[in-house]
């Protein structure tokens, strides 16, 4: 494996967002997730990833992007999945306007109408289209959307582009695909990634593994950034961890699939 400088670093520590993503402790009352996020804020400073913010930390409303911001990261992840009408996702997009969230996602399945009112109200910001959840198999996305994942995340992203949209969240098995179809104007985030070296407990991992991938495998496909979670909210060392991922995605061209 090859060495990677600081300034490589850098620039690969751009392309790693790190997934503030706690599951809810009712006992502990709703204050402990946000706790637990500021904590991993604190641990994460300095190291120049993306905080991604889930959408079950929205109890403590949009002003918790500032609050994130203190810890001096460059760019917020916004991963609300917004969803409506016109009129609702242009009300959102106002809503955020002034915290100027970096990137944040809305649901393809809204509509190319919607995504638009909501891409006039963020002018500044990068909206990026959610897809098929990578949560799903195919039994559930047939359920819902009628028809298998592959068909599906093409006629969503399809529904994106037509909307302006130029990025999109799948699954590092699905960034192949989407290039051929839409070529290199398109850009990917991708979730459930799991490095080799990481270990969560069997009764933590939520990892739907059919649609899951390495950082390294991820940026062989192409994607342009690799979203994380567990293994890096889990480790005893957080630092060491994001060190790890960022020297996986930088040999991706070496490391072994």
């Amino acid at each position: 494996m090859k060495q990677v400088s600081q300034e490589e670093r850098k620039e690969w520590a751009k392309r790693l967002v790190v997934a503030f993503d706690f599951e809810d402790d009712l006992k502990r009352g709703p204050h402990w997730m946000k706790l637990q996020a500021l904590i991993l804020g604190d641990k994460l400073k300095g190291t120049g990833v993306i905080p991604k913010l889930e959408s079950s930390l929205r109890r403590h409303e949009y002003e918790f992007i500032d609050e994130i911001r203190e810890f001096g990261f460059d760019s917020v992840f916004l991963d609300p999945k917004l969803y409506g009408t016109s009129k609702t996702l242009a009300l959102d997009g106002a809503a955020l306007r002034r915290f100027k969230p970096d990137i944040v996602t809305v649901a393809c399945v809204s509509g190319s109408d919607a995504i638009r009112a909501l891409k006039q109200k963020l002018p500044e910001t990068e909206v990026i289209g959610v897809t098929v959840p990578t949560s799903f198999d195919d039994a559930a996305c047939q359920e819902v959307f009628g028809g298998n994942i592959e068909e599906t995340v093409l006629r969503l992203a399809e529904i994106g582009v037509k909307a302006g949209l130029d990025s999109f969240v799948c699954a590092p098995t699905e960034v192949e695909m989407l290039k051929m179809r839409f070529g290199p104007g398109i850009s990917f985030n991708t979730p459930d990634i799991r490095p080799r070296w990481a270990s969560v407990p069997k009764a933590k991992d939520r990892q739907n593994r059919r649609r899951s991938g390495t950082p390294a495998q991820a940026i062989r496909a192409g994607a342009k950034r690799v979203i994380m979670g567990d293994p890096i909210l889990l480790a005893v060392r957080v630092g060491d961890a994001v060190n790890h991922t960022i020297d996986e995605m930088a040999n991706a061209d070496v490391v072994e699939a």
